[in-house]
């Protein structure tokens, strides 16, 4: 019961809001947290790659707000390298 309790109390004190829909937040918290199996908790600021596919499990008035609730920003999109040039030539 003590357990339950501490932790109904530490996410209550957690920084940010609940998303307004599975895919949407308040305008006032636009910074959409993500909780990802793989990557943990990330983060995805309005403008970015995968802003507007994001599911937002929290949702942050400010970048700040994020990083605070132990949050990382999101990995930008990394080019990929050609497939051709991994190629080998099997004529030598």
């Amino acid at each position: 019961m003590l357990a339950a309790l501490l932790l109904v109390l530490a996410l209550m004190q957690r920084p940010g809001v609940p998303p307004d829909t599975p895919w949407s937040c308040p305008v006032t918290h636009p910074v959409k947290g993500y909780l990802s199996q793989f990557s943990g908790r990330i983060y995805h600021v309005p403008g970015s790659t995968w802003y507007e596919e994001a599911s937002p499990e929290r949702c942050y008035a400010s970048e700040s707000d994020a990083l605070r609730d132990g949050s990382r920003p999101a990995r930008p999109l990394t080019p990929r390298r050609r497939t051709d040039d991994l190629v080998m030539d099997v004529t030598r």
